[in-house]
């Protein structure tokens, strides 16, 4: 059985008026969730819009957090792009500064893509980043992706790279699968990234959303109120957020 994960906030990542990254607030709200309880805050994640942030304004945000005091421990990275160099590439600076663990989507692109095709992608990301491959936690995002992790390819995943595959982030918000990832890989830390299933009796609860607002989109001028986002273990609060890149669906 794999020890406790904690409680971690996936940061959204505000924007100033020219579109840049805005890495003071963001370093407040990182700060800020570490503060009231969280154990670590993940980057560039789907609330902090990861799909939008390249790899250099990735480099420069992880930085500034570790310059500002934030331990590399503290910190997820997420990783949501559609080629394994890529992939493999913002994910080597991460593991480089000794981030905690890397969230890892699978590709989206092209769509109907089969277990072995999926298992080739990811296969190609851990040997690009070969000999750092560590800690990663597969990321079942099926509402962004189109793309369910079977519990087959997550199993042979875990055999193939046993030092490389942590856990699963499940954000599928589907109480069944959850329920049979937990039977078939519950020595893995299994997060639940999904509000709306909070009542799982899950050991390991990764945050989807730090509540941030107002927000306006880097695409559209119109504002984006949040809806309240509950936090399972503490609530988290992040008034700076000023803008972000695209509107949530």
């Amino acid at each position: 059985m794999t020890s406790r994960f904690g409680l971690s906030a996936a940061l959204a990542t505000p924007f100033d008026a020219r579109g840049q990254i805005a890495t003071a607030p963001m370093i407040a709200q990182a700060e800020s969730c570490l503060a009231q309880g969280c154990g670590s805050v993940t980057l560039f994640g789907t609330t902090g819009e990861g799909a939008s942030v390249g790899t250099t304004e990735r480099r420069s945000v992880t930085e500034a957090m570790l310059a500002a005091g934030i331990l590399p421990h503290q910190l997820v990275a997420g990783v949501l792009v559609d080629a394994a160099e890529d992939a493999a590439e913002q994910a080597q600076h991460a593991l480089q500064r000794g981030a905690r663990n890397i969230l890892l989507a699978p590709p989206s692109y092209f769509k109907n893509v089969g277990d072995d095709g999926l298992f080739g992608w990811f296969s190609a990301v851990f040997a690009a980043l070969d000999p750092l491959a560590r800690d990663v936690l597969l990321y079942n995002i099926p509402s962004v992706t189109m793309v369910q992790l079977s519990l087959g390819l997550i199993g042979r995943l875990r055999t193939a790279f046993p030092d490389v595959v942590a856990g699963v982030k499940d954000s599928g918000g589907n109480w069944s699968y959850s329920e049979a990832l937990l039977a078939a890989h519950g020595d893995l830390v299994i997060l639940i990234g999904d509000e709306g299933i909070w009542r799982v009796r899950c050991e390991w609860v990764l945050k989807a959303q730090s509540r941030a607002w107002p927000i306006s989109s880097r695409a559209k001028s119109a504002p984006w109120p949040r809806t309240g986002a509950t936090i399972l273990a503490s609530r988290v609060l992040c008034s700076n957020c000023s803008n972000i890149r695209s509107p949530r669906r």
